[in-house]
């Protein structure tokens, strides 16, 4: 088993496992778990290192897909289609041929989950259904004719509310493609003084270089919505091209690397206010200069985001003249040195506030509050932050207490 990803809200830990199981006939299938368990007994085990088998929940993810699918519709009154309907009678028709065995059945689920509040849990999935005619019996070969497999790109959310189920889902592009998931920390929203309250996520889902955001809404009253906030097509989609985001309760940061001959791009907007989708007009901010790559884009607390960009230093001049390095027909063939750059970013403004040069080596970062983790290769991490250095000057024995 392999733990591709993890996530927390309140209450829970989950965590998305890859299992690879072997078929009889030597093909192998990966099934995706999703293993939960309570903050307060994950504490627990930490300090007495042990962990009961008995609190924590495993669901099999590729299960769950296969009932939403066959069950799972929009009711009457909702407004938009139903996203399954493509879905649903091609697996019917494949269980209805192969006796409910699915083993042909492609699921691959994208390495990210995402906590949406009150035990809700959003992930990516990629399904593919083979079709097959029904087997001739005057065809002396016996065998099924196979036709183009039905395809489908889903965001799922799973709740793990009683015994488990995916309650929601939405359709995204049908070609099998690597999907980008960014997303807020659930915060308490209220639409409206006649609404309900609830706890909201804001999801950017990028697919081939287009931006899809959602919102995830789930109210005190236990009613669960996900709404459209923003979507790009044609033209619009292509002069975006984006690569990362960031995303907040109110303001949205995506990031996009036009080439090895342009700037990298930020454009910012604001969350509109409500159910009210976001305009797709953006303000953008080249840096970088020309060559640069954006590797990492992260925000820390809520006015400031950060874009890491490598920049590689002898093609930029430091040494791409030297004519020692130039072989005879002009091209380059010494060793390409590299470069990071933080560029800091104040979210409200939409202006450069400073920029650092970082070690070339693999870094991590992560922000809650006023807290900030850093990870840099496998050299350890720091943590640094108000919290943090209230933590650091209390003594061992009142930590103990």
């Amino acid at each position: 088993c392999d733990l591709s990803s993890m996530d927390l809200d309140d209450n829970l830990v989950a965590c998305l496992i890859e299992e690879t199981q072997m078929e009889n006939d030597s093909r192998s299938i990966v099934i995706p778990w999703m293993t939960v368990i309570s903050r307060e007994d994950l504490s627990c085990a930490g300090n007495e290192g042990i962990l009961d088998e008995e609190s924590v929940e495993s669901f099999d993810l590729r299960t769950a897909i296969f009932d939403h699918i066959l069950v799972g519709k929009c009711s009457p009154d909702d407004n938009c289609t139903s996203p399954y309907d493509a879905l649903h009678e091609p697996l019917h028709n494949y269980l209805s041929i192969f006796d409910g065995d699915t083993s042909e059945i492609t699921i691959s689920v994208t390495p990210k989950i995402i906590a949406c509040a009150k035990g809700h849990f959003l992930f990516h999935a990629f399904i593919s259904i083979p079709q097959y005619s029904e087997v001739d019996d005057n065809d002396d070969e016996h065998t099924n004719r196979i036709h183009p497999p039905f395809n489908g790109n889903r965001l799922f959310l799973f709740s793990t509310c009683k015994h488990g189920a995916i309650v929601k889902s939405v359709q995204l592009d049908v070609h099998p493609s690597s999907v980008g998931l960014f997303a807020s920390r659930p915060v308490r929203q209220r639409a409206s003084e006649t609404t309900n309250a609830a706890m909201c996520t804001n999801v950017v889902a990028i697919v081939r270089n287009t931006p899809l955001m959602v919102s995830v809404q789930v109210q005190n009253n236990g009613k669960i919505e996900i709404k459209n906030k923003l979507m790009m097509e044609g033209d619009q989609a292509l002069a975006f091209s984006c690569t990362h985001a960031v995303v907040m309760s109110s303001d949205i940061i995506l990031a996009s690397n036009p080439g090895p001959e342009n700037d990298c791009v930020l454009h910012f907007q604001s969350d509109s206010k409500g159910d009210a989708p976001m305009s797709a007009v953006f303000h953008s901010v080249s840096f970088g200069g020309p060559g640069s790559k954006l590797k990492k884009l992260f925000a820390i607390q809520n006015d400031y985001v950060v874009a890491v960009v490598a920049t590689n230093t002898t093609l930029n001049g430091n040494g791409g003249d030297d004519e020692e390095h130039i072989d005879f027909d002009g091209h380059w063939f010494g060793n390409d040195e590299e470069s990071n750059t933080a560029f800091v970013f104040h979210i409200p403004t939409r202006r450069e506030l400073y920029r650092s040069e970082l070690p070339s080596d693999p870094i991590s970062v992560d922000s809650l509050g006023n807290t900030l983790a850093i990870n840099v290769s496998s050299l350890g991490f720091v943590l640094t932050g108000l919290d943090t250095r209230e933590i650091g000057r209390i003594s061992l024995n009142e930590r103990l207490l």
